[in-house]
């Protein structure tokens, strides 16, 4: 990294559970293109994601989950102790990609 130069921190990954958000697409009979359009993601991250290719963002995770409207607990492979353990993660991350 040269100097000067701003260095945004990562967002925060986390482990999901593809084949859950792919199970609940599929029992809404959402197509995954357009479960992709309503989180907001390309098609092809859909796929990694079904497919558990990557781990993604608390904040990709929750509009996913908030689209098929499920507990993004439901979602999550390790889900927190506690929802407020999940809100100040994704807290964190939020902060994390504004600065």
């Amino acid at each position: 990294m040269r100097e000067g130069e701003n260095r945004q921190a990562p967002a925060r990954r986390t482990k999901q559970n593809g084949s859950a958000i792919k199970d609940f697409r599929l029992k809404t009979g959402m197509k995954r293109r357009d479960l992709a359009e309503r989180a907001r993601i390309s098609p092809p991250h859909m796929a990694n994601i079904e497919n558990e290719h990557k781990d993604v963002s608390y904040e990709v995770l929750y509009r996913l989950a908030a689209a098929l409207v499920v507990d993004i607990r439901s979602v999550l492979r390790d889900p927190p102790s506690s929802p407020q353990v999940l809100d100040d993660l994704m807290y964190e991350e939020a902060r994390e990609q504004a600065s």
